[in-house]
This record gives C-alpha cells, sequence and structure tokens, in this order.
C-alpha cells in the first residue's frame, strides 16, 4: 500500500518505484486488480483524471486487509456483518450434533471466543456486535437453536468466570477486547520500537503524555480504540517504580497505591505544582520535605510516601509497573482476570432466564 498526494507529480514518482521494483524482481503488477481511493476532499473530476492517469480503478472501500476491514469512515452495524456470518456458519454446522453441553462449552471457548480476537487486537467493537457476538455463544452453550429455548441456570457473568472460581471459563467479549486495547495503550507507554507507535506518536501525540490527550472526532477507530481502553481500564492498573523521581509528576502520575495523590490534596494545587515532578519534593539527600508535604496532603498518604526512598541525584530512571500481575509486566491474560475481579468466590449462584 502507498499514500501520497492527490498530484500527477507523486503519482509519476509512485508507478516509477513500481516499475523499478518489477524490473528488479521480476513479476507484475496487475493495474486493473489494484485500486486507489482519494480523500472525500478531492474534487471528483480530478480523481477521474488521476485514475485514468495511472489505469488504476478508483474504489471507496479497499475492502479487506489480512481478514480486517479497511475502514475509511464510522463504524456501522454492517462493518462486522461478516465476523457474526462467519460465527453464524460454525454454529448452523453444529446444530445438528448431538454434543453434550461439556462438548459445547468446549466448542465456544476454542472456536467461538478465538473467533473476533483478530479483529479485537486493534479496534474497540461496537457494543451490539459484542452483545450479539455473546448472544450466539450463550444460545450455543445452552443448547438452543431456532425457535428452541432453554432456561439459563446460571448468570453469563457466573460463566466467564475461572473455573476455580465457579465459572466455566467461556470468555467474555467485552472484558477481552478491553484487555486487548489496555494491551496496545501499554506498548506506546512502555516506548517500544515499533513502526505502527512511531506512526501513532507522530500523528496524535506529538510529544503529550499519553493520558492529557483527548479523543477527536477526526482520529482514526483505532486510536479512538487505544483511548477508549486507556479511559475504561489501563490507568487503573498502571503503577510506577520510582528510582529518582525526576520523570514521575508528584500530583498526576500513579506512584503510590492509593492513585494519583491530586485526588488526596487537602488545599488546591496551582497549576505550577501540579508540573512538578517527585524529586522536586525531596531533597539531594533523598528525604521528603515534610513541612511543605503536611499542609497537603492527609496522614495516610504520607505513611505511603515515607517507605518510598528516592534519588535525585541516580542515573536510573523511574520505570512502569503493571500492578495485576506479581512481576510487574503487562499481560493479556493478567488484564482479563483482573476486569473480572480477583475473589469472585463469594459469589451467589443465580437463575436466570437470559
Amino acid at each position: 500500500m502507498l499514500f501520497g498526494e492527490a498530484s500527477e507529480r507523486q503519482l509519476t514518482t509512485m508507478m516509477s518505484v513500481l516499475n523499478k521494483f518489477c524490473d528488479a524482481s521480476g513479476e507484475k503488477i496487475s493495474l486493473s486488480k489494484s485500486k486507489m481511493l482519494v480523500s472525500s476532499n478531492v474534487d471528483h473530476n480530478k480523481a477521474l483524471s488521476l485514475s485514468h492517469f495511472c489505469q488504476i480503478p478508483l474504489t471507496k472501500d479497499f475492502g479487506k486487509y489480512l481478514g480486517a476491514p479497511m475502514i475509511h469512515g464510522r463504524i456501522t452495524r454492517q462493518t462486522y456483518t461478516d465476523l457474526l456470518s462467519k460465527m453464524q456458519a460454525r454454529l448452523s454446522a453444529w446444530e445438528n450434533k448431538h454434543l453434550s453441553m461439556a462438548g459445547r462449552v468446549t466448542l465456544a471457548q476454542s472456536v467461538l471466543s478465538a473467533l473476533p480476537n483478530y479483529l479485537m487486537q486493534t479496534l474497540f467493537l461496537p457494543e451490539h456486535v459484542v452483545n450479539s457476538i455473546d448472544k450466539m455463544i450463550r444460545r450455543f452453550v445452552w443448547g438452543e437453536h431456532g425457535f428452541v429455548r432453554k432456561m439459563h441456570t446460571l448468570s453469563w457473568d457466573k460463566i466467564c468466570l475461572p473455573k476455580e472460581y465457579g465459572g466455566l471459563n467461556v470468555r467474555d467479549t467485552r472484558k477481552v477486547n478491553l484487555a486487548l486495547m489496555a494491551k496496545l495503550g501499554w506498548s506506546i507507554l512502555e516506548e517500544r520500537d515499533c513502526l505502527w507507535i512511531d506512526i501513532m506518536k507522530h500523528k496524535y501525540m506529538k510529544g503529550k503524555d499519553l493520558f492529557s490527550l483527548a479523543p477527536k472526532n477526526t482520529d482514526s477507530s483505532t486510536w479512538k480504540s487505544i483511548l477508549k481502553g486507556r479511559d475504561l481500564f489501563l490507568f487503573n492498573g498502571i503503577g510506577i517504580c520510582v528510582n529518582n523521581g525526576r520523570t514521575t509528576r508528584f500530583w498526576s502520575d500513579p506512584w503510590l497505591p492509593c492513585g494519583a495523590l491530586i485526588h488526596h490534596a487537602l488545599q488546591e494545587v496551582t497549576e505550577n505544582e501540579f508540573l512538578l515532578f517527585v524529586a522536586d519534593y525531596c531533597t539531594l539527600d533523598g528525604i521528603w520535605k515534610w513541612d511543605l508535604l503536611r499542609e497537603k496532603l492527609p496522614d495516610e498518604v504520607l505513611h505511603m510516601m515515607a517507605s518510598v526512598s528516592v534519588d535525585p541525584t541516580s542515573d536510573v530512571q523511574d520505570s512502569l509497573l503493571w500492578k495485576f500481575s506479581p512481576d510487574g509486566k503487562f499481560t493479556t491474560k493478567s488484564a482479563y482476570i483482573s476486569l473480572l475481579g480477583e475473589r469472585q468466590e463469594d459469589r451467589d449462584w443465580e437463575f436466570t432466564d437470559e
């Protein structure tokens, strides 16, 4: 896929690159099977002229790439019709088979729940799509098909719990989706050396912090999905291991178990104070400036701070940690389990006719 300005000069350059590739590889590009998509801001007559110039037909939709829809506008009910149709086709093939409850649960875990995973790794699925997926899986697990209805003797929330908590370990679609979105956000925070992260940073972040950005109508579907994962879940799992304290914001970053200290302030925090780092509230010897802090924070927060040692003269930078895993490293599994809830064994069994 090539990107460029909608001009004959750019098209000439692109065609030159493609011709050189063909000469070097011995392959030939089928222009009739290729597609050209232009911005809605480009005049239609100009678009037709460019298409005629390079002999590549115009299109309004690239279709799919590696099984995922190439989204160029607003997501609608039609965007994921193929996914729902594929799941329904699987269910139709199994309807005439005499499967036990255990067999249906196994198929739901290994096949049905896995089908949307590929799409959920890059997009926050609309609510109606998530509800449709869960409804199909729920009906299949309980042996419903067509107009045949059966009693659901356990709530869906209970079924989605791990087996050690009394569930059947069928995956909750929305929570899996959220965990995967949190994974993308975590990758950006870790500043991994990836092309897609570089693109996102240059296009949307522009030197700003991930948590200071607000979604815009002009954002891509993937970036909006990352921000939703950030707002709905990611921030709750982030912790910071403070070393020299020179990169951690004292008031806004979650470097203590109680979360951002701005929510515990006893008095108004000025704009200048809000931008201060952890190292600014301690001496070069690593001793907290207690006289200043006692006026701003309650005693229980000060007790937490007393257990944190800071060395502003150290070269060891502060680092991110994931609260929901023992080693502080992010995993999709730990994110999903934390979304389900850590202690579920005290839930009562309940009947439902969902």
